[in-house]
């Protein structure tokens, strides 16, 4: 065998090995900044309610009693036992007795939908009512069932294009994305993918309707929203460079693979979607004069270069929302946007909310930095407000160098930021 033939098949391993390598680097979360809302948070982030504490009924067998009366005037099915139901529920609610008001409100939702049909908005009040009570419990799952439902009523309810509809489906896809922050697994990511084909499905124009700014502004905050996520996963290496590391083989499960394979290819193709979807956004609100919409958009899409490393494409962005905010004399949005540097993804995106029966482990952090004109914390100090707690402390200063902010602007430029101080959690 001769030397040439020898070396070949080592350069052609080295050559797979560094396309793999840059295959990877191309989706590498690590090569992002260190996402604010997953492994540290604001200190002060607003919470449900804490349920008040359980008392004795001493009406129950009074309210069970009226709603016997009802149904004995009107018939089991007869009207205002619904009301009466959804009554008795709030009052055992108010006693902290909530299993008897979920069941209550359970059976004023069935009779509403006897008497009144599958899609009457009498049942919202109950459907509500119990949505909070879950929420404040913790039960996700059964929260997730009662917002699945209100989401099938607003598309009952509301015709395409109209206000309310947009609200509740960016509702609804909040909520997804929340319910896979609190648990993401990188190795089903088909509840991401869902997510994305119903927002490109509903952004998506033909011949015979556009959307009106008014639909495509919050559908496309949320795709950025939803790609912010996506951006951050971690899903693995692909099938095609598993071939070639000779980890391939037959597929145990053909669907999975396919999932992973549009997942990755969507991770490698965010940062160019949602630049594409926030130039159309901005494309759409100039011809619409809408200069607000403007100056907002101009804000997601600066961040959106930031986040993915580019203050260069990202500053005549933030100048034009500046000078955009300016014109309106929206001196308040100038100094609630870019008076002080703010955390990426901004508007804590990335965290999920808890109720306030849930565990919190997580610790307060005081840190001190600044931040340049390029948005890198820079002189970061960190110490906990309970001493014992030094180690996170340490793992709070390497997130903030690892993060990314939005800088402070200064006549629409951005620049320097010293002596910040600001309080976070870590879990």
């Amino acid at each position: 065998m001769t030397t040439v033939s020898r070396w070949f098949p080592a350069a052609l391993l080295l050559a797979c090995l560094q396309f793999a390598a840059a295959a990877a680097q191309a989706r590498n979360p690590d090569s992002l900044p260190t996402p604010f809302g997953v492994r540290f948070h604001a200190a002060q982030l607003p919470v449900a309610e804490a349920l008040p504490p359980r008392q004795s009924t001493p009406e129950e067998d009074a309210w069970e009693q009226r709603v016997r009366e009802v149904e004995y005037r009107n018939g089991p099915y007869g009207q205002g036992i619904a009301e009466t139901l959804l009554d008795a529920g709030n009052y055992f609610a108010s006693r902290g007795d909530f299993q008897n008001a979920l069941s209550y409100w359970r059976r004023s939702v069935h009779l509403v939908r006897v008497n009144e049909g599958l899609y009457s908005p009498l049942q919202l009040p109950a459907l509500n009512s119990q949505l909070d009570i879950y929420l404040r419990l913790g039960d996700f799952e059964a929260a997730d069932g009662v917002k699945s439902y209100l989401f099938f009523l607003a598309r009952r309810q509301y015709p395409e294009g109209d206000p309310a509809l947009v609200a509740a489906t960016v509702d609804w896809l909040e909520w997804r994305r929340q319910q896979w922050l609190r648990a993401p697994n990188g190795d089903e990511p088909r509840p991401l993918l869902t997510l994305w084909r119903q927002l490109d499905q509903r952004t998506r124009e033909d011949d015979t309707r556009t959307l009106s700014l008014a639909e495509l502004a919050p559908l496309t905050y949320a795709q950025i929203d939803l790609l912010y996520v996506v951006s951050t996963e971690d899903f693995g290496i692909d099938r095609e460079t598993e071939m070639m590391l000779g980890r391939g083989g037959a597929s145990a499960d053909a669907a999975l693979d396919l999932d992973k394979a549009q997942i990755q290819a969507l991770q490698e193709s965010a940062y160019a979607r949602g630049r594409k979807r926030l130039e159309l956004l901005l494309e759409r609100a100039a011809e619409a004069d809408d200069t607000l919409e403007l100056a907002r958009a101009n804000r997601v899409l600066g961040d959106w270069h930031l986040w993915y490393g580019s203050s260069k494409r990202a500053a005549p962005h933030y100048r034009d929302s500046w000078q955009q905010l300016a014109a309106l004399q929206r001196l308040d949005l100038q100094q609630a946007w870019y008076g002080a540097p703010v955390e990426l993804p901004a508007g804590n995106i990335m965290w999920a909310p808890r109720s306030p029966l849930e565990a919190d482990n997580s610790v307060t952090v005081l840190a001190r930095f600044d931040v340049d004109a390029r948005g890198r914390p820079r002189n970061v100090e960190s110490m906990p407000l309970d001493p014992e707690r030094e180690a996170r402390a340490v793992r709070l200063t390497r997130l903030l160098r690892g993060s990314r902010m939005r800088p402070r602007l200064d006549a629409g430029e951005m620049v320097d930021t010293t002596a910040l101080e600001r309080e976070y959690r870590v879990p």
